[in-house]
């Protein structure tokens, strides 16, 4: 039998946890576990992208619950929910979005005047898209 010396395979032990955290970049995290640990407060940086999105998510921007295909009138014969300058109040339709041949009523979020419609009539729209800017 071969004696293996004790710190072999704590030398192993490390070199594969070195692997782990520079495969999973996780070095910054248990950094901020440390100083949370000790007492520390941390702050955590957005990335530019990331403040866009956020900001186009404001209260002015009333966004698609839901994918599928927006439609700006019930009927291709009647008028729009909406034009541009109407006030409209939380609550009333403003768009609907077919989805999996359903029909969906979106309703608006908030209260104001409709500044600008970001979307066309029939167009296919992604979950979280911004449709209306209201003002």
């Amino acid at each position: 039998m071969i004696e293996v010396p004790f710190f072999i395979p704590l030398v192993g032990f490390a070199v594969v946890l070195l692997l782990i955290i520079l495969i999973f970049n996780i070095n910054k995290k248990i950094e901020i576990i440390f100083n949370l640990l000790k007492g520390k407060k941390f702050t955590y940086e957005v990335e530019d992208n990331k403040k866009e999105k956020i900001k186009n998510n404001s209260k002015n921007y009333i966004t698609a619950p839901m994918v599928g295909t927006v439609y700006l009138r019930p009927d291709p014969s009647k008028p729009p929910y909406i034009n541009i300058g109407d006030h409209i109040k939380q609550g009333d339709t403003i768009v609907i979005i077919e989805a999996m041949k359903t029909f969906n009523e979106v309703r608006s979020t908030t209260t104001g005047v409709v500044k600008e419609i970001l979307i066309e009539d029939n167009s296919p729209v992604e979950f979280g898209q911004n449709l209306i800017i209201i003002e």
